[in-house]
């Protein structure tokens, strides 16, 4: 039997107060990871994750999902046509509607964007990809239940790392943009505290001194030429407030723009 993939979603961001709420369930078995903490309907009742955790619910059964105290929140997620997925959790010990705590959610994430690859796709053989991949997917579950963890990742913080590089040369090339955290969080599927605490471990900086720091350096290139003045190099990086740019490039350079500026 071919297991079929309906639809998936990779690092979804859901924003603050946000609540996916479906009382009646869905046709579907869904299957679930979260990196973050999120309070969610289990065989239990309301219950509140404390750390990266993995859901497999059935159909029909009720679908509550939200951030703690109403936060944002972010998760990864694909559904199957349930048709011999029963015996597909049975065979790999699977428990469902229930919490399954994870170690290293890396390979499971890696996998579902696999999937949407694939569908995206449609190469040829991609179902029957799918179906292997899905395989795949239940072992690595069935050892996080049965071990305590999923396999561990090389390098577990490799898709993280490349998002972030992306998007930070997203917003070296769109300087004129006024980044706020929460449009970065959306570009790379993370909460705002996650993406932060991320970008600092790669990149030892938070994602906003960064740019700041970028469009200082760029402010003093643009000055140097003597050319353009300082408002208008100003307008240009996205300080729609000359006071508080020439403070900030003060603070960096210890002198004022204007001293520059011709």
């Amino acid at each position: 039997m071919r297991y079929n993939l309906l639809h998936s979603g990779v690092s979804f961001y859901h924003e603050k107060g946000y609540i996916a709420d479906y009382p009646e369930g869905r046709d579907w078995i869904q299957f679930y990871v979260f990196d973050d903490p999120i309070k969610v309907w289990t065989a239990k009742g309301f219950e509140e994750t404390t750390g990266p955790t993995a859901l497999i619910t059935r159909p029909g059964t009720r679908i509550w999902q939200g951030g703690i105290d109403l936060g944002e929140w972010v998760n990864d997620w694909f559904f199957l046509d349930p048709k011999g997925m029963e015996e597909f959790c049975n065979v790999h010990y699977l428990p469902l509607d229930t919490l399954i705590p994870l170690v290293d959610t890396v390979p499971l994430k890696h996998l579902i964007r696999r999937f949407q690859e694939e569908q995206s796709a449609q190469r040829p053989f991609w179902q029957e990809m799918v179906h292997g991949l899905i395989i795949e997917f239940g072992v690595l579950l069935a050892r996080a239940c049965h071990q305590g963890q999923t396999t561990p990742s090389k390098n577990p913080s490799a898709i993280h790392t490349e998002s972030l590089r992306r998007l930070r040369a997203k917003m070296r090339a769109d300087i004129s943009k006024r980044w706020t955290l929460q449009q970065m969080a959306q570009l790379t599927g993370l909460s705002t505290s996650r993406l932060c605490t991320l970008y600092k471990a790669i990149f030892h900086v938070s994602p906003i001194e960064d740019l700041i720091a970028h469009k200082m350096e760029q402010a003093k290139i643009l000055l140097g030429n003597r050319q353009t003045s300082v408002k208008a190099v100003a307008l240009h990086l996205g300080f729609s407030n000359q006071q508080y740019f020439s403070r900030m490039f003060r603070k960096r350079f210890g002198r004022a723009p204007s001293e520059l500026a011709g």
